[in-house]
This record gives C-alpha cells, structure tokens and sequence, in this order.
C-alpha cells in the first residue's frame, strides 16, 4: 500500500498512531473509537486474552484495520497488560477511565490486568473528580461496588473453572 492509500483518520491524510504502540514489525492494526491506530503483535494479544483471534486467523494488515469501540486512552492502558513492560498503576486514573478500562479488561479477557483493576476500585484508588451537579465526587462509590462484585464474580468463576480442568 502506498502512502497515499493510507487509511485516514477524523479527516486527514495521514493516520495518526499511537505512540506507545506504533511497532514496524506489528501483524496487526487496530483502531480506536476515536480513530487512533495501534500497531499491536497478534502473538500478544492471543496470549494474554481469550478475546483476540490468534494467530491461525489471516488478516491482511496492508488492507485491513480492526476497528474496536474503546477509545485511545483506553486501548493504550489496556495494550500495555500485554507486552512484557511496566505496567500502568491503574490507581492513578480517575474513576472513568479506569471503569472504562475494567469494561475493557473484561471484555477481552485480559487476565494480568483483570485483578489489578478488582483491587483499585476495592481500594477506592481512583483520584477524586470534580464535583457534579448528581452526588458529588464520590457518587461512583455503589458503581463501583457493583462493578468490584462483578469482577470478582468473574475472577472467581474463571479461577474455579480453571481449577477443575
């Protein structure tokens, strides 16, 4: 594919990729929902997902892109579970990105991050927001409680099957 039939991305010529994710030898790319592209090794994601194809799926990279519905913060925090790197401290984000990424995490299955998320939203380890017209900034608390007792139903499901193989 020529430069000039690169897909374009909210409007221009050129796509815009992902800093962290923008590897040269990547089998894959992926975009966001808010048009970003990742380029991801396939190898990766099948290893530490049960929610991406493996390797035995043939996509023809120069033609075809994955479009996703998580935007690009939230692809970025998720991609970073699935390469042998340091990992994000997930207490660090507000409370909607990292519900977002929970969603995300649960999603695909991405099981390095999947107790990491369980413990910052047990922990309350999400920055305070500022304050809304509903509730106030911790308004998120029983989300979060339901959201905690969701991930842990489905850590422990996914551990007690695993257990019984």
């Amino acid at each position: 594919m020529s430069n000039s039939d690169a897909p374009t991305v909210e409007g221009t010529k050129t796509p815009t990729y992902n800093r962290l994710f923008n590897a040269p030898d990547a089998d894959l790319t992926v975009r966001s929902s808010d048009g970003q592209l990742f380029r991801v090794h396939r190898r990766n994601l099948y290893e530490h997902t049960e929610g991406f194809p493996g390797e035995d799926i043939t996509v023809n990279t120069d033609e075809e892109i994955v479009s996703l519905t998580e935007s690009a913060s939230t692809l970025e925090l998720l991609f970073q579970f699935m390469y042998r790197q340091e990992q994000p401290d997930v207490r660090q984000l507000q409370s909607t990105e990292l519900f977002d990424l929970a969603e995300a995490v649960e999603k695909y299955r991405v099981f390095p991050a999947l107790q990491v998320c369980n413990m910052a939203i047990a922990e309350g380890g999400v920055e305070e927001e500022e304050e809304e017209e509903e509730g106030g900034p911790f308004s998120h608390r029983p989300i979060a409680r339901a959201r905690l007792d969701f991930l842990t139903v489905t850590a422990l499901t996914s551990y007690n099957i695993a257990s019984h193989i």
